[in-house]
């Protein structure tokens, strides 16, 4: 029988978080900001969590959908890694958010949810953003606690890796290619251009990124077309 998965250290659930975040990352599912209000949620912490899923959380040009759905972190009592499988399911806990230094003890609160506009997401606001093994952990609960159903970590990994891959390819590009991360209007002209690159050609590298024995040809691919770019600048 499939269990709910353990995480084996707190590390492993987080990409960046407190001065580690970087303002070019594109935002995911998972990402917490602070000083969110959801309408119709008690404000709370202020802190909130994106939990539309990568696949649909995008639209033309690869910009965010206009609004995202989010749920409220709220204080919660410390849960023990071992113990993850075994219950609190209504939750996805987030320990040491801020920091390994700094003891808080928060979830993700899968009852407490709406939406949100995308351009209210202060991206220095972002406290933290999750591994994709995070993620995948956070939606392997969030399905189980919408269905009672443990579904394989695996699987969830498989059905979002192209999504992943894409995210990746797109933080290395807005590196390269943008000079200054505070630039918003360039931040999205870039991300139009990323997405534009990825549909050219009737969208052959999109599409190669559903193969995971062809996503190596797409990140040589991207990468060279990066530094072709950054050599104009």
């Amino acid at each position: 029988m499939e269990n709910l998965e353990s995480p084996s250290n707190v590390a492993s659930l987080y990409l960046a978080r407190g001065e580690e975040v970087d303002r070019l990352r594109p935002i995911m599912q998972g990402d917490v900001f602070e000083q969110v209000t959801i309408p119709g949620i008690e404000q709370g912490l202020g802190l909130a969590a994106v939990m539309t899923h990568p696949c649909t959380m995008r639209g033309a040009g690869g910009l965010l959908r206009p609004k995202l759905l989010m749920a409220r972190l709220v204080s919660y009592a410390a849960v023990p890694l071992h113990r993850w499988p075994f219950g609190h399911y209504r939750v996805f806990p987030l320990p040491d958010l801020r920091s390994p230094d700094q003891k808080e003890s928060v979830a993700i609160d899968f009852e407490e949810v709406g939406t949100v506009r995308s351009a209210n997401l202060v991206l220095d606001r972002r406290v933290a953003y999750l591994t994709d093994y995070g993620v995948t952990v956070l939606q392997q609960r969030l399905l189980h606690h919408l269905s009672r159903v443990v579904v394989p970590r695996a699987d969830i990994y498989a059905q979002a890796a192209p999504n992943f891959e894409e995210a990746d390819l797109l933080h290395e590009w807005l590196e390269e290619l943008v000079r200054d991360p505070s630039a918003d209007e360039e931040v999205l002209r870039q991300t139009r251009e990323f997405d534009a690159y990825l549909n050219a050609g009737g969208g052959e590298l999109r599409s190669h990124l559903q193969d995971d024995g062809k996503r190596s040809t797409v990140r040589k691919r991207v990468r060279i077309e990066i530094r072709a770019r950054a050599a104009q600048l």
